[in-house]
């Protein structure tokens, strides 16, 4: 009778072990599950912001590239209206610099919105370039009319009409090209990051 009632050690033994087994197997089980999860590749790991604060402009009121576009159209239709003023005008001699400068800037202003259209940056950097130019010339012609002013007798009130003038152009030209340049990073760096694999988010 004693021998029947006394429990069996191997069987203590392999209940034991299979509780210990259960219990060990569990957690793995579950951090396999979670590591899983977490494995790079398994899902999108990087995420490309377009609308982060740096690709807006305007006081954050528009993005980069909706200005880049506005500025090529602004661009030309004053090249066109200059062109429009040249045909309508009889001093020659005084128009063609804008003349010139029309012509040279219309194939640039297509290049701008053909970039910003097609996010490509490259076609962003002939304007980047004509604007420096045309700073630079504009800097040196207003020096020489200051060189004029100081040499003869020339109306005085005339020439700070002028010099408001080209100081308001210069302002504007590098407002301008300051907005381009933001466009030319963000096409730049929305490549990169699409390159590497990231999701673009928020794109306009």
């Amino acid at each position: 009778m004693a021998s029947s009632s006394a429990v069996d050690p191997s069987a203590e033994s392999i209940e034991h072990k299979s509780a210990a087994s259960i219990e060990n197997h569990q957690p793995t089980n579950v951090n396999v599950a979670v590591n899983f999860v977490g494995v790079p590749g398994a899902g999108p790991t990087n995420v490309f912001d377009a609308n982060a604060p740096q690709y807006r402009c305007c006081c954050g009121c528009m993005h980069i590239r909706h200005g880049a576009l506005t500025i090529a159209i602004i661009e030309l239709i004053f090249s066109v209206l200059v062109l429009i003023n040249y045909l309508a005008s009889t001093h020659y001699a005084y128009t063609l610099i804008y003349l010139c400068s029309s012509i040279i800037q219309v194939p640039i202003a297509i290049l701008l919105i053909i970039g910003v259209m097609l996010q490509n940056q490259y076609f962003l950097i002939p304007y980047l370039i004509y604007t420096i130019i045309q700073v630079i010339l504009t800097i040196v012609v207003f020096g020489f009319m200051i060189s004029v002013v100081v040499q003869y007798d020339v109306n005085v009130a005339l020439v700070i009409f002028y010099s408001i003038f080209c100081v308001c152009g210069i302002a504007l030209a590098l407002w301008f090209a300051w907005i381009v340049y933001k466009c030319y990073g963000y096409l730049r760096d929305r490549k990169c990051q699409i390159a590497s694999g990231a999701v673009c988010m928020g794109q306009p």
